[in-house]
C-alpha cells in the first residue's frame, strides 16, 4: 500500500454507500465506540454514522497514518438528525470502506 493519500476519498466512500450493505464495514473499535454512543447519552446509531459520510464535509486535518492498518485513516466531520456533531474516520479498504473510528467532538467523554 502506498503511503500517498488517494485523491479520491469523496467519490470512493460514495460509491462505497450506494451499496452499503456490502461496501461498509465497521472496525471492532468502531463498533465499541457505537455500543458506547447508544448505550449513553448520546444515542448514535449506524444511520448517523452514513449520515455523516453522505451530507458531512471531508475533515483533512483529523486524516492520519493508522498503523494498525498500515494506511491513511480519512475524516468526515458532520451532524447526526439530532443535531450531535460527529467525526467519522474510515480507511478505504477494497472492495469498500472501513469505518475506524466514530468521535464526537466536544463530548465530555471525548470520544
Amino acid at each position: 500500500m502506498s503511503d500517498l493519500k488517494r485523491p479520491d476519498v469523496i467519490s470512493f466512500v460514495e460509491n462505497a454507500l450506494r451499496d452499503s450493505h456490502s461496501k461498509i464495514r465497521f472496525s471492532v473499535h468502531a463498533e465499541e465506540r457505537m455500543e458506547q454512543r447508544i448505550l449513553g447519552t448520546l444515542n448514535l446509531s449506524i444511520r448517523d454514522v452514513f449520515r455523516v459520510l453522505r451530507k458531512g464535509k471531508r475533515d483533512f486535518e483529523h486524516d492520519e497514518w493508522n498503523f494498525e492498518l498500515n494506511r491513511w485513516s480519512y475524516a468526515f466531520d458532520g451532524f447526526t438528525v439530532d443535531g450531535i456533531r460527529q467525526r467519522i474516520c474510515v480507511a478505504l479498504v477494497e472492495p469498500g470502506v472501513l469505518v475506524v473510528t466514530v468521535i464526537c467532538p466536544g463530548n465530555r467523554d471525548g470520544y
